[in-house]
């Protein structure tokens, strides 16, 4: 159903059609002085009434409101397990066999139905991705993921081909999404229980201090082995460290044993523990594992002095327990003596709270050690302002303001989620105030009130002759932290933030011209993120020259080209084989070539080899709680035909009514140029032009 409308009052028809008699009759009957026929004058104030009426229609913003049904197909998602446990499974599921089955479901499917095919591990990929290669799998990403993608549309079933272990995210029967459509499962993999010893995990530090004992412990997953004797080792560059034997005293058993090692050299340290295979063991894929040891030879004393017990002490606390370099010590201002010359950095938490502290700011400049400073309400901005290292600091106001990411930040590489992480952050109490204390210096974020972007600061460094510091503007990350474990079940977010900040306040200011900016450690599954930086006699930083950078490991070179960032250099190198690896970058500048090393370890991932053990029972409950039903490796045509069969699977038809505007009709404008032309045409037949 189509209806006109005008948004002026329809009286102005009256007028635009008046308009449009009135003025081709004037000209032609009463003005013209043509010797011309009266026949062809009526001819030609036809057209060029009906081209004045539509002109003046279009004036009056005209619009055609139409209203029509659509009927949308039931849309089926058929999610295709990627991970590495069902190609290393006993009865393994190929690529190309997972694809088979697929194919031949979509086919049957596609007449009811838009089917939709995608592949999934630890997050919702593209069916191309198709692999079986994938370290962890996420079931609850994937309902949450497939509920997002395909929101606003007819979404009536999912088909799930997996073997239902998962190793990564919540428990999936408890994700809301499970239960917005029924899921269908396809059970692959194999259930029986084979003798097997898995090595489920390796307990240890990441980094402990030359000379100093670690403990390491090794847990075995034993299935039936009952009567076996089982052997641990542990070994480094080939070499027998030491070894355990255990017996196993049931069917299904953890056994565990513990290692001690002194390592007497610094570095990063490769090892391997292995537990020896038994007689019929079938899969040995997970009887192995590497991990690697930072022995650091010394260690950064930081001092954390608060104005008052604060919940965001505990973040700091947190984040800074895990680093094995730093020690952290905590004290409150009432007890502190005022002696900074056993830390190697302090972070201030609202402070100065009494003209007394004065002399802290003071003595802080003398010694030039860096500082954090976490600005909170009870912080004199008063005495802040004229005794605070940086180059001083305005005074300003209070007010709630949210975290806002500048795009442009240099100092350190931040993960591909944190942006996305950072914009669900709550606000902060914040000082708001005027100036620009931020000049020369680098912005992580901005404050932002509400809907509006603002240029004032919420964390930012600052670098000058008398040391390094960082100021937060505001107090309550406790409440980040609180949100992301909500969210997502880790602090990574905010410890991330702490630890990063802290590396580059105690790192020390380097002179090279070249520099490399990123994380020596990362999992197998992590894509490599570098920047880098270079700079000038003139110490001005520059990207002009191409940079090379060369990644050297487990027998094999893999080298890159960095892209040039606006005031830098950016690498995503994707991702590399587990190893130790020799970082190796070079430039051209100035006729003089320039090289920067260093050392990245990529660390394995053992999720998904280390239970092989389809888990069909939780299929089934995915399938029972959703709606759906449980099939098994060889029904799909019994799958596809229940599907088929399933009465709540349909088209949905509804309304749509649409607005468009009068001018925005082509056929209307080629008309009106038609009159136009139309008449210019028969007036120069006629001889009047």
């Amino acid at each position: 159903m189509t209806e006109f409308s005008l948004r002026e009052s329809p009286w102005w028809l009256i007028l635009c059609l008046l308009v449009s008699l009135a003025v081709p009759l004037i000209y032609y009957f009463f003005l013209y002085k043509g010797g011309i026929s009266r026949n062809r004058r009526v001819v030609l104030s036809l057209l060029r009434g009906s081209a004045v009426f539509i002109i003046l229609l279009l004036l009056l913003s005209p619009f055609v409101t139409s209203s029509f049904r659509s009927v949308q197909k039931p849309l089926i998602v058929l999610a295709i397990d990627n991970s590495a446990s069902l190609s290393a499974s006993p009865r393994a599921a190929k690529p190309h066999q997972l694809r088979e089955i697929a194919e031949a479901l979509s086919d049957k499917l596609q007449d009811k139905a838009e089917v939709r095919r995608v592949t999934f591990g630890k997050n919702l990929s593209s069916d191309t991705a198709l692999s079986a290669t994938e370290k962890e799998t996420n079931l609850s990403a994937l309902f949450t993921g497939i509920d997002n993608a395909f929101e606003g549309r007819n979404l009536a079933a999912t088909v799930l081909l997996s073997d239902g272990i998962y190793n990564s995210g919540e428990n999936p029967l408890f994700v809301p999404s499970l239960s917005a459509h029924p899921v269908f499962c396809l059970a692959l993999g194999d259930t029986t229980r084979h003798k097997d010893l898995a090595l489920s995990a390796v307990r240890h530090n990441p980094k402990v201090f030359k000379g100093n004992s670690t403990g390491i412990r090794a847990e075995v997953l034993a299935r039936s082995c009952k009567g076996e004797q089982v052997t641990l080792t542990l070994s480094e560059n080939g070499k027998l460290i030491d070894s355990r034997v255990i017996a196993c005293a049931a069917q299904e058993q953890v056994l565990s044993a513990a290692f001690s090692l002194t390592p007497s050299t610094g570095g990063i340290h490769e090892y391997e523990c292995k537990v020896v295979p038994v007689q019929g063991e079938q899969n040995l894929q997970n009887n192995t594992r590497k991990f690697f040891i930072e022995v650091v030879e010394d260690r950064r004393n930081i001092l954390l002095l608060a104005d008052a017990p604060h919940p965001d002490i505990r973040v700091f606390e947190r984040a800074l327990s895990q680093q094995e370099a730093v020690k952290l010590d905590v004290q409150l201002a009432e007890n502190f003596k005022g002696n900074f010359n056993a830390y190697q950095l302090v972070i201030f938490h609202n402070l100065p709270s009494l003209p007394a502290h004065t002399a802290w700011m003071q003595a802080l400049q003398q010694s030039r050690k860096p500082a954090l400073f976490v600005i909170g309400q009870k912080t004199q901005t008063g005495i802040f302002s004229r005794t605070a290292p940086g180059a001083g600091f305005p005074q300003g106001g209070w007010l709630e303001a949210l975290p806002s990411l500048n795009p442009d930040f240099s100092l350190f590489t931040n993960e591909k989620s944190f942006s996305e992480q950072m914009a669900e952050m709550p606000p902060l109490q914040a000082l708001y105030f005027q100036g620009n204390p931020v000049q020369g210096s680098q912005v992580l974020l901005y404050q932002k009130q509400g809907a509006v972007e603002t240029r004032m600061p919420l964390l930012y460094y600052k670098s000058t002759g008398d040391g390094k510091y960082a100021y937060l503007c505001g107090e309550g990350i406790w409440k980040w932290s609180m949100l992301e474990y909500k969210q997502w079940g880790n602090h990574n977010l905010t410890q991330g933030l702490i630890q990063k900040s802290v590396q580059y306040l105690i790192s020390e200011e380097s002179s090279e011209p070249l520099q490399l900016l990123y994380e020596t450690r990362i999992r197998e599954n992590e894509n490599i993120l570098m920047d880098a930086r270079l700079f000038n006699q003139s110490r001005e930083m520059v990207n002009e020259p191409e940079l090379n950078v060369s990644f050297t490991g487990n027998k094999r070179t893999y080298s890159f080209t960095f892209t040039k960032s606006e005031n830098g250099y950016h690498l995503d190198a994707g991702f590399l084989a587990p190893g130790k690896y020799t970082v190796e970058a070079q430039v051209t500048l100035g006729g003089k070539k320039l090289t920067r090393s260093g050392v990245l370890v990529v660390e394995p991932v053992f999720a998904e080899l280390s239970d092989l053990v389809a888990n069909h029972n939780l299929l089934s409950q995915i399938s029972k709680k959703s709606g759906g039903k449980l099939f098994y490796d060889g029904q799909e045509t019994a799958l596809a035909d229940a599907i088929l069969e399933a009465s709540d699977i349909k088209p949905v038809s509804f309304y749509k009514k649409e607005l468009k505007e009068l001018i925005s009709f082509p056929v209307l404008l080629l008309l009106l140029v038609i009159l136009l032309t139309a008449e210019w045409f028969l007036r120069k037949q006629w001889g009047t032009i």
